[in-house]
């Protein structure tokens, strides 16, 4: 038995081409299907093997029946142009590089609020850090500091 798609694309796979994190699906879009896959855990086994893995042929074939071929390079394309999105540069689309930023530490408060503030350097000034940067407009982005409190708590005890 295999799914009755209604639609081939909908608003979700829309919003999905310019969101690689968009995970609203249509039960009934194939586009869905084939984004839902290419973003499973069975393609992502698969492709480490390098072949299709039995549990994920057999989603395949549920889903997609005799065209299950076909199918799999849909969701092999579709996991090439999720992971090229997530690596561009969320400002003008462009490769993102491994580099480096200035962190800027500084602090202020509202003398005038919205209207003036008075700023000074923070307890640590700048810092250097290691970032994904884009190659052509320069925009940085950093991972989030995951448990910020754990690492000045860190810090303290090397200090010691």
């Amino acid at each position: 038995m295999t799914v009755h798609f209604d639609l081939q694309t909908c608003d979700y796979c829309d919003r999905a081409q310019a969101d690689p994190n968009a995970l609203m699906y249509h039960a009934h879009c194939r586009g869905c299907a084939v984004r839902g896959l290419a973003q499973s855990p069975w393609f992502h086994k698969s492709k480490a093997a390098g072949k299709p893995q039995p549990d994920y042929l057999l989603l395949l074939k549920a889903a997609f029946g005799d065209d299950w071929k076909q199918a799999h390079e849909d969701v092999r394309r579709e996991a090439d142009r999720i992971r090229a999105l997530r690596g561009a540069c969320k400002r003008c689309g462009c490769e993102m590089k491994p580099g480096k930023a200035i962190v800027n530490r500084a602090t202020g408060y509202d003398d005038f609020p919205g209207v003036v503030a008075t700023m000074s350097p923070g307890p640590r000034h700048s810092k250097l850090i290691d970032c994904m940067k884009c190659a052509s407009c320069g925009w940085s982005v950093s991972e989030p500091a995951i448990n910020t409190n754990a690492q000045a708590a860190a810090h303290k005890r090397k200090a010691r």
